[in-house]
């Protein structure tokens, strides 16, 4: 989901996303680890917090998946910011895993 937030960023209007699948599972973080953690990472960055959103409107576990969640992403009207290398690092390591988990 890392991915969709950074890229959608730079687009010129509000981005919704319905996201499809597994959202609770032993093997990976779950979907309530990325609102509470990676959201709020990628405020640091510059996205604004009015209007950045996660919303789970069902859950989903393996193997048939099934939960939806809704993701908003609002216009940056700015270009986004990181503080430090460390920040850096530590994100993409994070979108690394997160693609990771959305491959496989």
């Amino acid at each position: 989901m890392v991915p969709h937030v950074l890229n959608v960023c730079h687009l010129k209007f509000n981005h919704i996303m319905l996201l499809s699948g597994i959202t609770n599972d032993s093997k990976d973080p779950s979907v309530d680890t990325f609102r509470s953690t990676t959201l709020q990472i990628v405020k640091r960055f510059g996205v604004p917090t009015e209007g950045l959103e996660l919303k789970i409107e069902s859950r989903g576990v393996p193997p048939k998946g099934g939960g939806e969640v809704i993701l908003s992403v609002p216009i940056v009207h700015s270009s986004l910011t990181v503080s430090s290398y460390c920040a850096q690092l530590f994100c993409l390591h994070l979108s690394c895993i997160l693609v990771y988990m959305s491959i496989g």
